[in-house]
């Protein structure tokens, strides 16, 4: 789990909880995650859902663009999913 703040959209400035599973980290970094968790109040007008492990969270489906030209996976990691949560209404 990891808070990031988004700067823009229905979530700006409010930092917000959000988490990837243990087994998708298998092949970090040469592949990313595939969901994002996060609290079942965060949402969107058109995603993919299943539940999460986690009690009263989702997960939702996203996969980054490009992924493998960062020079910091990490980096580009928090960014996907800051830019993900500027798109929350």
């Amino acid at each position: 789990m990891f808070t990031v703040v988004p700067f823009g959209g229905g979530r700006a400035e409010i930092p917000t909880q959000a988490g990837v599973a243990v087994d998708e980290l298998g092949m970090w970094p040469a592949a990313p995650p595939h969901w994002v968790h996060l609290s079942g109040d965060v949402r969107f007008e058109r995603t993919n859902t299943q539940p999460s492990p986690i009690s009263e969270w989702l997960k939702h489906s996203r996969q980054p663009p490009n992924w493998g030209n960062a020079q910091e996976p990490a980096q580009a990691w928090i960014a996907h999913v800051r830019g993900m949560l500027e798109e929350a209404v």
